[in-house]
């Protein structure tokens, strides 16, 4: 990249929200800084590699350094939507964003390095309050300009709940294990997902549970994996958290919609609420906005995965009863979010 570009980041970060924390490197600390333009940042679905479009310019600043160009950032409204994944979470802060005027940000990858390292837990790099301190400046970052902001976290990033700043809220979104691993299942690279994230979930959830040997699991085992530890993590890091079931939801999603918006702390406006649920975001797949998708597709979809995939659903259901029968934590979560 040109140097003078580099050289305009640190000066423009406070106030510029052109000027994006991409990424976070936990090894080096270091946080990479790019140049993407803030509609594109809301427009995104995965705030990941792919918003890195040919021409972008980036560079790696020392954690300290980028605090310190932020220290003048106050705080501003956040949300937070944590979920166990494939539930709708990715419409919902489409939702969100479209009845409250706020800023939505779906999936920034320093969540996901956050976590990782937050679910090593005693080998992590950073500690609790080295992750709390990294959390907080891009909180501060994400919020720039005074505007509410709804983040919407990868599903693996449930295990932060209990380092977000006091001045975040958060909402949980969840659907029960039968449909959860049919829809997870269900999907085209659905075990490069659970393979993918299967070792982090695993570390994360055998804390509370005796799980045996994690190359013994099969496909709907890594599925209820994957619902399970969420789950488990919202129970023991904040029980009271609001929760909302997204099959319940898509039966009143207008009245569901405020409830969200106001466990999440922002005021919804009734017209745009109303014109957001009864217009295109309801009707298109949120993660890929050009394709249709609406209620009554998903549930084809569900019922096509419950008869293609019924073995591993099965196995699946199945490994989380045996668990519960023995370990308190899951049968908490069980009678909780089943």
């Amino acid at each position: 990249m040109a140097p003078d570009a580099h050289a305009s980041f640190l000066p423009r970060l406070a106030q510029d929200r052109s000027v994006f924390a991409h990424q976070y490197n936990a090894v080096s600390d270091q946080v990479l800084l790019v140049g993407l333009d803030p509609e594109a940042q809301t427009a995104a679905s995965f705030l990941d590699e792919r918003v890195l479009k040919p021409g972008v310019q980036g560079a790696w600043f020392g954690f300290n350094t980028v605090e310190q160009a932020a220290a003048t950032l106050e705080a501003a409204p956040r949300g937070y939507i944590f979920h166990v994944g494939h539930c709708g979470s990715t419409l919902v802060s489409r939702l969100v964003a479209a009845a409250t005027e706020s800023v939505a940000l779906r999936e920034p990858l320093p969540l996901r390095t956050l976590a990782t390292d937050k679910g090593e837990g005693p080998a992590g790099l950073l500690g609790f309050d080295g992750t709390a301190r990294r959390l907080s400046l891009f909180e501060r970052l994400w919020a720039r300009g005074g505007r509410p902001v709804v983040v919407k976290a990868t599903s693996v990033c449930g295990g932060l709940v209990d380092a977000v700043a006091v001045q975040s809220r958060a909402v949980f979104l969840y659907q029960r294990p039968q449909t959860h691993l049919a829809v997870v299942l269900g999907g085209a690279n659905a075990m490069i997902d659970l393979r993918g994230f299967a070792q982090l979930r695993y570390k994360r959830l055998a804390r509370f549970c005796d799980l045996g040997v994690l190359s013994g699991f099969g496909p709907g085992e890594l599925a209820a994996l994957a619902w399970l530890t969420e789950t488990v993590a919202l129970n023991q890091a904040w029980r009271n958290a609001p929760v909302f079931d997204f099959d319940a939801f898509l039966t009143q999603p207008e009245s569901a919609l405020f409830e969200i918006c106001g466990a999440l702390g922002f005021e919804p406006h009734g017209e745009r609420a109303a014109a957001a649920v009864a217009g295109p975001i309801m009707s298109a797949y949120s993660k890929a906005p050009e394709h249709a998708y609406d209620a009554s597709l998903r549930e084809q979809v569900i019922a096509q995965s419950e008869r293609d995939n019924a073995a591993e659903i099965k196995a699946g259901l199945r490994w989380l009863e045996t668990l519960a029968g023995d370990q308190e934590s899951a049968a908490r979560a069980l009678e909780r979010f089943a």
